[in-house]
């Protein structure tokens, strides 16, 4: 995994999450979950499956910090061009992003990408019922 803590309590929760499914249904008694303050009042047990969402939820965070990292790197490797995102449709379906020194050169690229063969198959793939129009959304960097 790209983060170590989560890497960590993935590791943990699969433990717990295998234990609990190894166990007969009348002895799995889950993990048992209360908060330090003692606000929550009494303490619940996460079974199996609450266990297993918890996994898939840090799988999640870590893929998406991981592709944000990827994604400022490359933004840092773009020799100084802006990031220009456009939406796709009043729906906002879909979203794609330019590099570009300027708007107007980011509109071109913008254009030549929604003229070409990878911008439709894109669109039907997110917005299939849609009619395409694109605006201008905002700029990073």
């Amino acid at each position: 995994m790209y983060n170590d803590s989560y890497a960590y309590k993935v590791k943990q929760l699969e433990a717990m999450r295998d234990y609990e499914r190894k166990q007969a249904p009348n002895q799995q008694y889950g993990a048992h979950l209360e908060h330090w303050s003692g606000s929550a009042g009494k303490p619940i047990n996460l079974d199996a499956d609450a266990l297993q969402a918890l996994i898939d939820h840090y799988y999640r965070l870590d893929s998406i910090e991981h592709y944000q990292a990827a994604k400022q790197a490359a933004k840092v490797d773009s020799d100084g061009k802006k990031e220009f995102e456009y939406c796709v449709d009043t729906y906002a379906c879909a979203s794609f992003t330019v590099q570009a020194k300027d708007e107007d050169e980011a509109d071109e690229k913008a254009q030549q990408f929604i003229d070409s063969d990878d911008f439709f198959t894109m669109y039907r793939a997110v917005c299939d019922f849609f009619e395409p129009t694109v605006d201008f959304i905002h700029v990073n960097g």
